[in-house]
């Protein structure tokens, strides 16, 4: 099940890291966290927020960055993103349109 609060939590760990990147391996036995964690990361690289670099190490995008900003800066942004997304929306269209809403506000 995808959990829209992971995918941001997520994604703020790999912006407030100074190399963008935040280690998520895949090994036997992970814990049901464990493998839900990865599991959100793969999310986000389908969506392209993220970018696999090797074996459990992924990099925010651009995109990721535009996501994270417009979410943070605009309350409202991020209150769309959740609404957009609980009402059925792909994330990544939800995720736009939080992108887009932030932008008109800023201007």
């Amino acid at each position: 099940m995808r959990d829209p609060e992971m995918l941001v939590t997520l994604l703020k760990e790999m912006a407030n890291d100074v190399r963008g990147k935040l280690q998520c391996p895949q090994y036997l036995g992970m814990s049901g966290e464990d493998q839900a964690r990865y599991h959100h990361v793969e999310l986000l690289v389908d969506a392209g927020h993220a970018a696999w670099l090797n074996q459990g190490i992924a990099r925010i995008t651009n995109d990721g960055y535009d996501f994270i900003q417009a979410i943070d800066k605009q309350q409202v942004a991020s209150d769309k993103f959740l609404e957009l997304f609980h009402a059925g929306a792909t994330y990544l269209k939800a995720a736009i349109e939080a992108v887009n809403l932030a932008n008109k506000l800023a201007g």
